[in-house]
């Protein structure tokens, strides 16, 4: 059974931005302590030890606008780690992730904070499933609807930028290459492949004097593979 201490029911971390999202922490121990180490992004529950309990509930969201560079999903993520890592526990396991529509640019998670033993630490690794390629992954969410713009890598056109839709991009050779779009100015995303790794990058607008234009930036791993799995993939021909 979970005891709530009505000391410490609620931590609220507000930015000093008033459009930067609000963390909101439910403990259901007392704190074990501020830890400095690594924080585990989980989305699966099969990586949390049968019978471990959460010695946390976390929840990031905004209720105001918040511009696409300043809400980027990795931002909210790591805004996640600081408060978990104040009240010791090594991993957060994303139960809920809303991500931008066409009605709003904000992201918002809920999850669960654990205390994850070493032994459980070392469980959560990952073997890529293609050591003899690696994927650069460009997707766009279903922002601004009637802005679309063709995003390139290196000397070739790869992808149209429309609303929730992706594609993959394949390399067989390490190396460096630029991904980059044009829309009043170039706006570009230096990567250096490896193989055997998935890289993304989100294509999104930002705000300009006449209206939007393009915006590309790399995400995590972790924010990509949660951004792809609700797009629709666009073959490469």
């Amino acid at each position: 059974m979970k005891i709530i201490y009505p000391s410490v029911i609620l931590l609220t971390a507000a930015l000093s931005f008033s459009c930067s999202p609000k963390v909101t922490m439910q403990l259901a121990s007392e704190p074990l302590g501020e830890y400095n180490g690594e924080v585990l992004l989980l989305d699966d529950a099969e990586s949390i030890p049968k019978g471990l309990e959460p010695i946390a509930t976390i929840d990031v969201s905004s209720r105001t606008y918040t511009p696409v560079k300043k809400g980027t999903y990795d931002k909210v993520l790591e805004l996640a780690r600081q408060k978990v890592r104040e009240v010791g526990g090594n991993a957060v396991f994303i139960w809920e992730h809303k991500a931008p529509n066409y009605y709003t640019s904000k992201h918002s998670i809920k999850g669960d904070v654990y205390k994850l033993p070493a032994t459980a630490i070392g469980a959560v690794t990952s073997v890529s499933s293609h050591p003899e390629y690696a994927s650069v992954w460009i997707y766009r969410y279903p922002l601004m609807e009637g802005f679309e713009y063709n995003v390139n890598i290196d000397n070739r056109w790869v992808f149209w930028s429309a609303p929730k839709t992706m594609t993959e991009i394949r390399f067989y050779e390490s190396g460096k290459h630029t991904v980059w779009a044009y829309g009043g100015r170039r706006i570009s995303v230096d990567l250096d492949i490896e193989m055997g790794k998935d890289y993304y990058v989100e294509t999104s607008f930002q705000e300009g004097f006449l209206g939007p234009n393009p915006y590309l930036f790399e995400v995590s791993a972790f924010a990509g593979r949660a951004a792809c799995k609700t797009m629709e993939l666009i073959e490469q021909k």
